[in-house]
Parts: structure tokens; sequence; C-alpha cells
């Protein structure tokens, strides 16, 4: 059977979080590769940014990639399977196919703890390239987290604290960094939205900081922190006009917001 023949058994269906087996379908040498998931459309993801960033672990198919382009390689589910049956339902598949149609560097075979071991500590300390990591904020840029995703990365940090070192480094790529007029405007709006017409926890913030006496520890670090700060002269006329619409006309006082 050749990927052309495969094709036609394809589903139309969306892959976003159903387990299945796949083909990543060659248009330009009728080839293919076969795979399984058990999130199919998170795995489609991934191996386009490895295709894209040079880095598939699949030489065959990476080579064929540079060559032809990304337009000329699609990506369909053949088969949507429970997880306990995956390996034996890509077995099939890659039986199914001539080997000379194949991009499978072998026959599909589970992974032992043992070699999934080997693996992990691989990647461990692994450093990426300034080109990679510039390709995948290019890939990803824009693109919102699935929930899955979310509740996984809830799940790793919930209870986990920085060290003073990653923090310090953290801190270091933010000091200096100058924003664009697109990124401030879009801070701007996120803002807005989040304050909008929420009078309850206006009042609720209010309260908190209402009789709250800073700490000489906390007004030096303020003071060390806007020293040499240079205010734009926007910035100059929004803080007159704010102080000026809370002066009392009669006394010429700061009136306080929380009273």
């Amino acid at each position: 059977m050749t990927p052309a023949d495969l094709l036609k058994l394809s589903l139309d269906t969306d892959p976003h979080k159903k387990s299945g087996i796949y083909m990543i379908y060659s248009i330009k040498n009728n080839k293919c590769y076969i795979g399984q998931s058990k999130s199919m459309k998170n795995r489609f993801s991934r191996h386009k940014s490895m295709l894209k960033t040079k880095t598939h672990s699949n030489i065959h198919l990476q080579n064929a990639w540079n060559l032809h382009g990304s337009d000329f390689f699609s990506f369909h589910v053949l088969e949507l399977v429970e997880k306990g049956r995956l390996l034996d339902r890509e077995k099939h598949y890659y039986n199914l196919m001539d080997k000379e149609y194949c991009y499978n560097l072998h026959e599909p075979a589970a992974y032992t703890e043992e070699h999934a071991e080997k693996i992990s500590k691989s990647n461990k300390g692994r450093k990426l390239s300034p080109e990679h990591v510039e390709a995948l904020r290019i890939f990803n840029k824009g693109k919102a987290p699935s929930e899955e995703c979310i509740k996984r990365a809830k799940e790793v940090n919930t209870g986990k604290k920085q060290t003073k070192e990653t923090i310090e480094k953290r801190m270091a790529k933010i000091r200096g960094r100058k924003h664009s007029e697109e990124s401030k405007q879009h801070f701007s709006a996120g803002q807005k939205k989040v304050w909008e017409g929420d009078e309850e926890r206006r009042k609720a913030v209010s309260l908190v900081h209402k009789g709250k006496k800073l700490s000489e520890e906390t007004k030096k670090k303020i003071g060390e922190a806007g020293k040499n700060r240079i205010v734009s002269d926007k910035t100059r006329a929004k803080l007159r006009e704010n102080i000026k619409s809370r002066r009392d006309p009669n006394t010429g006082r700061i009136i306080s917001k929380a009273t």
C-alpha cells in the first residue's frame, strides 16, 4: 500500500485532545511518516516546530521538509484509538505500508522505563541556540496555550519556590527594557478591562492599603528604584492633571481618593 492509498482512509476530524494514529504526508514524492499520540493536535504542533527549526529526530523527514518546504506536507488523522491500543494500531498501519514510501526509521515499539530515563537525562541541561530560541518564539507568537497545558503548568509550579539566582536573572532581563507603543497600549487595555466596572474590587484594594505604612526599608527601595528614572513629558502632564483634579478648589490641598 502507498501513502496515497492510505490517504483515502484518513478521517476528516479535529484532532484536538484526541488520541489516535496519524500520518504526515509528502505530496511531492508520495511518502509518509506514521505516528501515534495521546493528543494528536499537540503532536502535530511539535512536529511542525521541530521541522521548522531543523531539529527533528527523523533525518529523512527533516531532509525532505528542508528540500521541498512546508507547503508540500500535510497532516492527517488515520484512526481515533483508545490510549491502551495505540501501539498495536500504529504497528498495523506501519505494516500496511510499502517501506520504500515510509519515512519511519524503524518499526514502532514501546519505550521501556530505562529508555525513557535515558532520553530524560540526555535532555537535562541542554541549551538551545539563539537561532533555535528565536524560531520557537516566532512559531509560538500569538498562540494561546490549551486548557490542558495551563493545568499541567499549574500542577508543576504549585508550591515551587524560585531561587534568588533565578529571580535575579529574571529581573536582570527586565531592567532597562523599553516597551513599544503597541505593547503599552496592549497592557493599558488589559488593565482597563480588569478594573472596568468592578467597584467592589476597587473598594477591596483601597481598604487593604488604607492606613498602611511603608517600612523604612521599603521606602529606601522605592527611592533607589526611582533614581535616574527618566519620566517622559507625556507622563509628567498626566501626573499634573491627576493631581490638579484632586485638589480642593478652596484650600488647594490634595484630597485622598480613599476618603
